[in-house]
């Protein structure tokens, strides 16, 4: 659910601004599009460290396998 929050939000942002300047932006709406962006943001901090923690077991194999191979060691 979040995943599909993140997709749709540039749309969603895009379609908020481009409507409400029309009609000027409002105090609510922009104060509602910058908490909506920085939830996106937080989110994307969180899903970004959790990717790099599941990761890194990967990396520090890939590192190892590569040293023990790597030509002149």
């Amino acid at each position: 659910m979040l995943e599909s929050r993140i997709a749709a939000a540039p749309n969603l942002a895009i379609q908020t601004i481009s409507s409400t300047f029309d009609s000027y932006l409002s105090f609510e709406r922009a104060y509602e599009l910058h908490i909506y962006l920085l939830l996106i943001r937080d989110s994307y901090i969180i899903m970004r460290q959790r990717l790099d923690d599941a990761l890194a077991p990967f990396s520090q194999f890939i590192y190892k396998a590569h040293n023990v191979t790597a030509p002149g060691r």
